[in-house]
């Protein structure tokens, strides 16, 4: 019995968080050429990657 209670609580409280998300997401970087950097083309390989990454799933990458 306590076993199911604790499995529907959790269940609940999954089901509250999940459809929570942010509007925009904020990944910090390092000068690492060519890998990432201010002043490479969008702003480095790995950048790019991740922000096309991001894009497919819906939120906006700052940065």
């Amino acid at each position: 019995m306590l076993k199911h209670l604790f499995t529907l609580i959790l269940s609940a409280l999954l089901l509250i968080a999940a459809p929570t998300r942010a509007d925009v997401l904020t990944i910090p970087s390092l000068e690492w050429p060519p890998y990432s950097g201010k002043n490479l083309p969008d702003q480095g390989a790995s950048v790019a990657v991740v922000r096309a990454a991001v894009r497919s799933h819906g939120p906006r990458a700052k940065g």
